[in-house]
């Protein structure tokens, strides 16, 4: 029997699934595939258990049906590999050093597994559970250095992030048992997401990944190879849709219609005599909406994300080290002109990241199934036991707290000084705020005071 993954992304609009089969070359031949709405799903975290149960059962019902159609469905057997990704997680950085009896003995692999072995002893809190332990970076006798095995010295430090999944990882868990799913394992999304979308050189040149959600926004950093940093945004495009639904008075579901349809997030790319008829609210009269304001109202929201998201790059230390520019991902990419207003705002080169590892499967190849596309990667990493990517932090500086409560390195120098590239000096004449979280309510209440009166009838 071959051997299939199947993977499920829990999103706050949508849980999609996917099953595959790796193949020679690397990539994944997928054979079925299907996403339905959200239900108990809360910014990514499922809050209740039940709903999400009975989405995932009719998720399996027509992936079932799909299956049906292969002409031998006896033969895949897509129930017994399952990944999940899960975004709710929290890490907590540990540092280990051990002094080696024979100094003049080369450092094995053993020897640097046992160091990440004892992070499993790090105190939890109840119901919580660790889901990954990565390497920061080694030091060997003070000397700090990617790959301490084969190296000699008397002291072998090492110092981990250890990523602990809370309740949002049990109720993923008890979701798919409602559904009769056996869960294999969970894997952290946003880096699934990343991993999907990226070329191998990209990562070594530097880039950052924008994963746009219905309830979160997630930022990945890659420098050098290595994954640099991560972080969360509690915004996304339910939040723009809100946005809408109260600046135009309409309902939520004509809200959603205008932004996929109509809506672009660069004001500037809009005419202003277009305007867009609206249904009245519960079969009232129909009104006008000029697509000039929806835009600005876009915008807003758009701009304390893209603020957000400079301001985690930049405490990231490897903003201005991102030759590979930006890849915007997840359903947040469809938003009109976001590309062109990223680089606007970012002075980086910036496209839309579409799975890079699917196959027969033009339907689900686009940026909505970037983070399935991860864990199917992921997934199969873990079964064919591939080492995960090796984490490394800048040098061992001081940390301070960022927005969302995660470690993040103060500013560093990477690489020799080098003058600015134009446009991104120019991008960046106004410094971003720390508290851009506190900016977009007021942007959109005044704008909603001083425009919707003549705008909207």
């Amino acid at each position: 029997m071959e051997k299939y993954i199947t993977a499920i992304d829990f999103g706050t609009t949508k849980i999609r699934a996917l099953i595959g089969k790796k193949n020679a070359s690397g990539k994944f031949h997928i054979i079925a595939h299907h996403e339905d709405d959200a239900e108990g799903v809360v910014q990514g975290e499922v809050e209740n258990i039940l709903q999400a149960g009975n989405v995932l059962k009719s998720i399996l019902n027509d992936l079932r049906a799909q299956l049906e159609k292969i002409e031998s469905p006896s033969s895949v057997d897509f129930m017994k590999v399952v990944y999940a990704g899960i975004g709710n997680i929290r890490y907590i950085k540990e540092k280990i050093s051990e002094l080696r009896e024979t100094p003049e003995d080369v450092i094995s692999k053993q020897e640097v597994d046992t160091l990440r072995q004892k992070m499993h002893h790090v105190q939890l809190n109840e119901n919580e559970k660790i889901l990954d332990i990565i390497p920061q970076r080694y030091c060997v006798d003070g000397r700090t250095t990617a790959e301490p095995v084969g190296c000699t010295g008397h002291r072998l430090e090492a110092e981990f992030h250890v990523f602990i999944g809370s309740k949002s990882q049990n109720n993923v868990r008890r979701s798919m048992e409602h559904a009769e799913i056996a869960l294999k394992d969970v894997v952290l999304s946003n880096i699934a997401a990343a991993e999907a979308v990226l070329h191998k050189e990209e990562k070594e040149t530097g880039v950052a990944v924008v994963n746009f959600g219905g309830g979160t926004t997630n930022l990945v950093v890659y420098h050098g190879g290595i994954l640099r940093h991560t972080a969360v945004i509690p915004f996304g495009g339910n939040d723009i849709t809100e946005d809408i639904r109260q600046g135009c008075r309409i309902i939520q579901r004509h809200a959603e219609q205008l932004k996929v349809q109509h809506g672009s997030c660069y004001s500037d790319m809009v005419k202003r005599n277009v305007t867009i008829t609206v249904p009245g609210i519960g079969g009232g009269e129909a009104r006008e909406v000029s697509q000039k304001t929806l835009a600005n109202i876009i915008e807003a929201r758009v701009a304390e994300i893209t603020e957000a998201v400079l301001y985690e790059m930049q405490h990231s230390g490897y903003d201005g080290c991102l030759d590979a520019g930006m890849v915007i991902t997840g359903g947040g990419a469809h938003l009109g002109d976001i590309v062109e207003y990223m680089k606007y705002k970012t002075g980086m080169e910036v496209r839309k990241g579409e799975p890079l590892y699917l196959i027969s499967a033009p339907s689900c190849a686009n940026v909505n199934y970037a983070t399935a596309a991860g864990l199917l990667l992921k997934g199969m990493e873990a079964e064919e036991r591939i080492p995960e990517l090796v984490l490394v932090a800048p040098e061992n500086e001081p940390r301070r707290r960022s927005l969302f409560g995660r470690n993040n390195p103060t500013k560093k120098t990477l690489t020799p000084e080098r003058e600015p590239k134009p446009k991104q000096e120019e991008a960046r004449t106004k410094p971003v705020e720390k508290q851009w979280m506190g900016g977009l309510f007021d942007k959109v209440s005044d704008f909603i005071d001083k425009t919707f009166t003549d705008d909207i009838a």
